[in-house]
């Protein structure tokens, strides 16, 4: 590159060959191979990880949700730590003492009891009814901001929960394998989801670093596992060390372990997937992920399911759908900037004016309190 400036003060700038980028030597993107691959491997860990719980829970008659949950959260640290301290696969994202007691801590113990009152749910009804009322989620995370953080939302976004609550009571009038108690735990367990993710999004805003799936699994397993193991002594160890047909035995004990296992594996795809596909094609297979699961589960464990449920299930999922593509497509405010004084040069007096400016979609969002803030990506089954 060569720079001349002439005697009227002109200056020149001419690019030789080698100054102008060359296309091919563009970084390309994550080919579309990639990206297939990464999201069939989401969606096969995904449907392994409840078919697992569900087989534990009915085939091994393993009754016992504290105790699962405490072997998964023993092995996604383990593998956490593998990944992390010895294969050196994801960079080490260190938090301070402090940080783990104000930030990781609360959500450790959000997380337990999500993952404990799922598995009670699955150990009461059928995989594809705890997924159609899990679609509820959107529901309680509007409820919440808008009861305790005073925050507001469009019109239509209120009118996308009318088919979520809808679909989920259809089919909850409608299931034949209906038990009050997983229902409950379902529902409950819908609730604390969408507590986590309000109170990861408040977090980052209060200072929090973000993570990835993977390091926040490192800190959060063993402190989920400690927090586990009391309750496993007190409510189950008893029943399981007497009760269990199967205790003492390697081969379930295995089963135990292979389903922590893919539990793991679960939120190390969901890494890989959020890292080579955008936002909107993850929210999209996320909701074909929910459809691919009811149907397998029906297909595997034959649990009936009429063509009610199956109304109400889709009608649930067309709503979060809708629920979806409304949060990623905010509609531009326009905020009435404050009233000021103008003099007239007709009156003695002053005018008051105010005007009016359109907001950039970033900014209508931020002004809204869009729940879609950047928040970690942890996936729980």
């Amino acid at each position: 590159m060569t720079v001349s400036k002439d005697a009227m003060g002109m200056i020149t700038i001419q690019l030789n060959e080698k100054d102008i980028p060359s296309v091919e030597n563009k970084p390309q993107g994550p080919s579309n191979a990639k990206r297939v691959s990464a999201l069939l491997l989401w969606f096969t860990f995904n449907a392994l990880t409840l078919l697992l719980n569900k087989f534990l829970f009915a085939k091994l008659q393993f009754s016992y949700p504290f105790a699962l949950t405490a072997v998964h959260m023993a092995t996604c640290g383990f593998f956490s730590f593998l990944i992390i301290k010895v294969f050196k696969w994801i960079p080490f994202q260190q938090q301070s003492r402090s940080d783990i007691i104000r930030h990781i801590l609360p959500l450790a113990v959000i997380f337990c009891v999500n993952i404990v009152l799922g598995n009670v749910s699955l150990r009461f009804i059928p995989i594809s009814f705890m997924q159609t009322v899990k679609s509820s989620v959107p529901v309680f995370t509007v409820i919440i901001q808008t009861l305790f953080l005073r925050k507001t939302f469009e019109q239509r976004v209120y009118l996308a929960l009318i088919p979520v609550v809808g679909g989920v009571a259809l089919a909850s009038f409608t299931e034949s394998s209906f038990d009050m108690t997983g229902f409950l735990c379902a529902v409950f367990a819908s609730i604390t989801t969408a507590v986590q993710a309000v109170m990861m999004n408040l977090l980052l805003a209060s200072g929090m670093k973000k993570m990835d799936p993977i390091n926040l699994l490192f800190y959060m397993g063993p402190l989920s596992f400690a927090m586990l193991v009391p309750a496993v002594f007190m409510f189950e160890w008893q029943s399981i060390s007497t009760e269990w047909i199967y205790f003492g035995q390697p081969a379930p004990l295995l089963w135990l372990f292979v389903g922590g296992a893919v539990a793991f594996a679960l939120n190390y795809s969901s890494f890989v997937v959020s890292s080579v596909v955008s936002t909107l094609t993850m929210t999209v297979s996320g909701n074909l992920k929910a459809v691919i699961n009811i149907v397998v589960s029906v297909a595997i464990f034959g649990n009936p399911i009429g063509l009610m449920n199956w109304i109400g299930c889709l009608v649930a999922i067309g709503g979060v759908m809708w629920y979806q593509h409304i949060m990623m497509n905010p509609r531009p405010v326009e905020p009435v900037l404050p009233i000021r004084a103008v003099a007239s040069p007709k009156t003695t007096g002053f005018v008051l004016a105010s005007e009016r400016r359109k907001s950039t979609p970033g900014l209508s969002a931020l002004h809204r309190g869009s729940p879609r803030a950047p928040g970690l990506n942890l996936i729980t089954a």
